[in-house]
C-alpha cells in the first residue's frame, strides 16, 4: 500500500484564495440585487447566480412595458379606428355655441399606420344652385366655409400629458396647413373626448364615438 501524499500546495497560496474569495463575496453583498447576477466567484470564475433567468427575463419585460414608448404605442392602439362625430362645442362669452350644429355629421380615422383623416360638416349645408362647385355665390361659399372642417395628416399619442398630436398635412382651413397640433383627450369605453384649438379662434370640446 502506497503512502498518502501530502499536499503541496504552499499555505500562503491557500490563504490567498481563501482572501479572494472572501473578498468576491464582499463586493456581491454591497451590490444591488438587480446586479448581482452579473457578477462572478473570482476564486473559480463560476457564474453566481443568485436569480434564475426567467426572473431577469420578466424583470426586462416589465421595465419595457412601464417606459414612455411602450405606453404611447399602447396609448395609440386604443384609438386606432374610425370614429363618428357626436358633437363639438365652445363657449362664447358664457354660452355655449355648437359648431356645427346640434346634430352634426363627420367622421375620424386613425389608422395603425400613423396617418388620420378628419372631416366635420354641417347637416343644413345649402346645395350649390348652379349645381358647380366653382361658381357658387358668396353666400353659398360662405355657408359652406364655415360649416365645414377637413383635414389629414399624421398623429401620435403623448402618454405623459395624455395629448393627441396631429402634424397636419392638408386642410380646408389653410392656415392650419403644416402646423402641429396638440388635443388634450380622454377615453371613456367607446367615447373619445378631445379639446381641439377650434379654427374659429376658439378652443372646442369634441365628443366622437367608436364605429364598430
Amino acid at each position: 500500500m502506497k503512502p498518502s501524499v501530502a499536499c503541496t500546495i504552499p499555505k500562503s497560496e491557500r490563504e490567498a484564495r481563501r482572501a479572494r474569495k472572501r473578498k468576491a463575496r464582499q463586493d456581491i453583498d454591497s451590490t444591488p440585487v438587480s446586479g448581482r447576477a452579473q457578477w462572478r466567484d473570482r476564486a473559480d470564475d463560476r457564474p453566481v447566480r443568485l436569480h434564475p433567468p426567467w426572473a431577469r427575463a420578466l424583470a426586462a419585460l416589465l421595465d419595457g412595458a412601464r417606459s414612455p414608448a411602450a405606453a404611447n404605442a399602447q396609448a395609440a392602439q386604443d384609438i386606432v379606428g374610425t370614429w363618428t362625430l357626436v358633437s363639438t362645442i365652445t363657449e362664447q362669452s358664457g354660452a355655449k355655441v355648437e359648431t356645427f350644429g346640434s346634430n352634426p355629421i363627420g367622421t375620424l380615422m386613425f389608422g395603425s399606420d400613423g396617418r388620420y383623416a378628419l372631416i366635420f360638416l354641417r347637416r343644413d349645408l345649402p346645395k350649390v344652385a348652379s349645381n358647380n362647385r366653382a361658381s357658387q355665390t358668396v353666400e353659398e361659399s360662405k355657408a359652406n366655409a364655415q360649416g365645414s372642417i377637413g383635414h389629414f395628416g399624421t398623429y401620435r399619442v403623448d402618454a405623459s400629458d395624455k395629448s393627441l398630436v396631429l402634424r397636419i398635412e392638408g386642410s380646408t382651413f389653410a392656415n392650419w396647413i403644416g402646423a402641429e397640433q396638440q388635443r388634450p383627450f380622454s377615453l371613456s369605453g367607446d367615447e373619445l373626448t378631445y379639446t381641439s384649438p377650434g379654427s374659429t379662434g376658439i378652443p372646442a370640446k369634441v365628443v366622437m364615438r367608436r364605429v364598430k
